[in-house]
């Protein structure tokens, strides 16, 4: 496979060629060329076409094409997918429209850069005038534009080696009017996921039969969700629904985890309660609906279901199973386990809308199949032993019951991850005291479209035009430690360049410094120059990502979810005092620009210093979903340190104690802190061989706050686990 070129650097070359084609007043000749492109020694090959005030490159990616058109005297710019027979249309004044593939990660604007002209070369033939570009009095780039063509031929960027830009066999003459028009079989993107048929749910008619009189002991274990629509309390209710639905085939007894032969595990990867046909985003709550294009014709959810044998833990079937409803009336065949099964929880607010038939097909077929997969042996008991409760037991006074289930995510993936949160926050936006359709209220506007929308019942931040957008905080100095944390909304493979920037900002108000996600690249970038360039293994999924930054006034990391995709262990000279955060601004219709959780907190001592100096650990490193106790794959630094120092010191004896915010009951605050207490033992003792005794486990709930609980920030601090020396 030919290697795709790394793009962010080739941000000078893309608005230098804008810069030059845009300003010369006379026309280009026509021409054909081969467009070198080089990065680091990996060099791939294109062609590109001039005529006039139109040009046309037609460049590769990961052995796939792609054709960008720009037409300068109608202001357009067009990106042709000749696989899809697709392409998107933008106006040539948004320079990062050329940064639909190929050409994304384009950073530098003409307005930024300085151009002195350094007299003529004779370049591939050509006369040249030489230009040298500078941004920040840093050398960026220099390009070489023919007299005769009215065209750069040549461009070298000096912020990373071997890295130019070279039109060469350059033949003069007619073009073909053709190679600027869209072919007719093309369609204009909408953002949809054309030709995607509803999945039907399955019919009972058609299920191979147990033995008669005979049936199998199953349980539900935990459903969790990726899904930005689909909160975790949604989950939780798709479970429940899930085991009522199980227990109405009569092959099946079900009971609580442990008890049972086999259980059924999910992870809710789609989740969109209002979508157009062929499968955009959906769900979105906002006053001014019809902004965005947004039709609600129909509801999907996409679960991955597992069923597995409980005493080994071997997975029997893996499965990802999609119900969808084309509109409310649609025949659901094979839906007599789930029909009369009332709408749990979370999950109400759907009722009598196309979400509740989705997730009843969906439900339907995950119970056949596991009627189909579950293997012959497991069919040998006899009556109604139904049991959905765990087993009742005499609470011991002022103790609290444990919670079931696993106590912490597979962290397999987790194990080079070394991010770890700072211990005080400064800024948290957790979307509290929110109004849909109203510009947020813990941002600063800069320039731009941002408004408060709704997925699902989560509130998220949406962009419909591009502009700079900054966190309420005062600019100062950054702390010498500290970290960086912003959720997005990635719409799946398909839709997956957007681009996402967090900037540090000098006192000047100027950005210095930037970390962008588009795709499956990245770039981290210091005062002009790049620093990393990392090209994620896989495309993003659909649903929730991550960027990260952990920083002192030496060094920085950067991560998108568990990939570290940047390690720079020596900054100089860079004193940033806050930061800025840029989406792209491609309104695109139905996959709108969505991010939340923007959280900034200060690093501390270590947690040897910590323990030496106060005798207790005080760490927002191991975290949870929202009311769960089950520990998520990005706690494993935290836990891995832990674990160290109660390996390296073997008389070490530690409390582990759970502490919450004011949000919730006292009571279930207290449950919940002591069940998050009892995972953090348990994975402690189990992971790292730590004797139990050498652990206590301890829930405090809200009764012991080191912060107020009436700000984000406060509520944060709040939410810890503290460790306290014995």
């Amino acid at each position: 496979m030919r290697k795709r070129i790394s793009f962010g650097w080739f941000t000078g070359m893309i608005v230098a060629l804008a810069i030059l084609v845009n300003s010369n007043a006379a026309p280009a000749s026509q021409f054909t060329a081969d467009m070198i492109q080089s990065e680091g020694g990996d060099t791939i090959t294109g062609k590109i076409y001039v005529k006039n005030s139109k040009y046309r490159m037609d460049l590769e990616e990961d052995s796939h094409q792609v054709f960008v058109i720009v037409d300068q005297t109608a202001g357009v710019t067009r990106v042709l997918m000749p696989e899809e027979k697709m392409y998107m249309e933008m106006g040539t004044q948004d320079f990062r429209s050329l940064m639909k593939d190929p050409f994304q990660g384009l950073k530098y604007t003409a307005s930024t850069g300085d151009s002195k002209h350094l007299g003529t070369e004779t370049v591939n033939g050509y006369e040249c005038d030489k230009y040298l570009i500078s941004m920040n009095q840093q050398d960026v780039l220099t390009q070489w534009v023919s007299q005769k063509l009215k065209f750069p031929i040549k461009i070298v960027m000096h912020v990373s080696k071997n890295t130019f830009v070279d039109l060469q066999n350059i033949q003069e003459g007619p073009v073909d009017d053709a190679l600027f028009d869209i072919p007719s079989e093309y369609t204009k993107m909408t953002m949809e996921e054309p030709g995607k048929e509803p999945v039907q749910t399955p019919d009972v008619a058609k299920e191979t039969p147990a033995p008669q009189g005979t049936k199998a002991r199953i349980a539900v274990g935990e459903i969790k969700s990726q899904a930005g629509g689909c909160s975790n309390d949604m989950a939780a209710a798709i479970g429940e629904m899930l085991s009522t639905a199980l227990s109405n085939n009569d092959k099946l007894i079900v009971l609580a985890s442990g008890l049972a032969d086999l259980q059924v595990t999910g992870t809710a990867t789609e989740f969109e309660p209002e979508v157009d046909e062929g499968g955009a985003l959906g769900g979105l709550k906002k006053k001014a609906f019809g902004k965005i294009g947004v039709e609600a014709k129909s509801a999907k959810i996409v679960m991955d279901v597992k069923l597995i044998e409980t005493s080994s833990g071997r997975v029997i079937k893996a499965k990802s199973i999609e119900g969808k409803s084309a509109k409310w009336d649609a025949d659901m065949s094979g839906g007599s386990w789930v029909e009369d099964i009332a709408l749990e929880g979370a999950l109400g607010v759907y009722s009598n809308e196309p979400m509740e038939k989705a997730i009843r097909g969906a439900l339907a077929q995950t119970v056949q199949m596991v009627s189909k997969e579950v293997p012959k042996d497991y069919y040998r008991y006899t009556g109604e032993e139904q049991l959905t409760q765990e087993p009742a037991t005499t609470p011991v006074e002022g103790e609290t019951k444990p919670a079931s289930g696993p106590v912490a995510e597979d962290m397999t993936l987790y194990t080079k991850y070394d991010f770890v949160p700072g211990d005080k926050v400064i800024f948290y936006d957790d979307m509290s005291g929110e109004e849909v359709s109203e510009f947020p209220l813990r941002w600063r506007l800069d320039s731009g479209v941002y408004e408060v929308v709704k997925l699902g019942k989560e509130f998220w931040i949406m962009c419909t035009n591009g502009g700079p957008i900054r966190p309420k905080m005062p600019d100062a100095p950054l702390p010498p430690k500290y970290t960086v944390e912003l959720e997005f909304y990635n719409h799946g493979p398909k839709f997956s360049n957007r681009i996402f920037t967090i900037y540090w900002v000098d006192s000047n108000g100027r950005n210095i410094g930037s970390f962008e996600s588009y795709g499956q690249a990245t770039g981290l970038a210091i005062s002009g120059k790049g620093l990393a360039n990392k090209r994620l293994s896989n495309s993003l999924t659909k649903g929730v990502h991550t960027m990260r930054i952990m920083a002192t006034n030496r060094s920085i990391k950067c991560y998108i979810d568990e990939v570290r995709v940047a390690n720079v262990p020596k900054v100089e000279n860079f004193n940033p005092v806050g930061f800025r955060l840029e989406p792209d601004h491609w309104n695109i219709p139905k996959s709108p620009i969505l991010f939340r959780g923007f959280r900034f907190a200060e690093g501390g001592k270590s947690m040897r210093e910590q323990l030496d100096e106060e005798g207790k650990i005080v760490t927002h490193g191991i975290l949870f979903d929202v009311d769960s106790h089950k520990i998520k794959g990005e706690s494993y630094k935290t836990l891995a340190e832990i674990g160290q120092l109660l390996q390296d010191d073997p008389e070490l004896r530690l409390s582990i104690e759970g502490h919450t915010d004011s949000d919730g009951t006292d009571e279930h605050n207290m449950t919940l802190s002591q069940n998050r207490a009892n995972s953090v033992r348990d994975y402690l003792t189990s992971t790292y061989n730590i004797k139990p005794d050498r652990l206590e486990a301890k829930g405090w709930g809200e009764s012991k706050p080191i912060d107020t609980n009436k700000t984000a920030e406060g509520k944060a601090n709040n939410r810890r686990v503290e460790l306290v020396k014995l």
